[in-house]
């Protein structure tokens, strides 16, 4: 029995040990400096009557650690206060732009022709397309 539980105790020790190494092998992650510009970074949002969802959306965005170099809203024909609200914050955040969309072509669907002109109009390499509800 005594032998028993000098196999169990080293056993447990060898794993200790090893979770012990293993923690002091992982990766610090550096220091993060707040309202740093990732300068690669689009963040596009097609809104169609939004009005209730977007200033949340886009007061969230700008409250993270890393901000993108610009926002782009299309206004998809909203019949409610989603242009209005947009065009406010924009005058606060410059990074924030509003983008009046264009009447439906032939063969498109409408959110996914929404994001084709975002697409279009985002001046950075990477696009992040987020939903006013996000």
């Amino acid at each position: 029995m005594t032998l028993f539980l000098i196999i169990i105790g080293g056993t447990l020790l060898l794993q200790f040990l090893f979770v012990w190494w293993n923690l002091r092998q992982f990766p610090r992650l550096a220091h993060v400096e707040k309202n740093r510009t990732n300068p690669s970074l689009s963040i596009l949002i097609p809104a169609r009557d939004e009005a209730d969802r977007i200033e949340a959306c886009l007061l969230s965005i700008l409250n993270q650690t890393m901000l993108p170099s610009e926002i782009l809203v299309l206004n998809d024909n909203s019949s409610d206060e989603t242009a209005y609200i947009v065009k406010e914050l924009a005058k606060r955040y410059p990074i924030i732009t509003l983008l009046e969309g264009k009447p439906l072509e032939q063969g498109w669907l409408g959110k996914s022709y929404a994001c084709h002109q975002l697409a279009l109009a985002a001046k950075y390499n990477w696009y992040l397309f987020l939903d006013a509800d996000v």
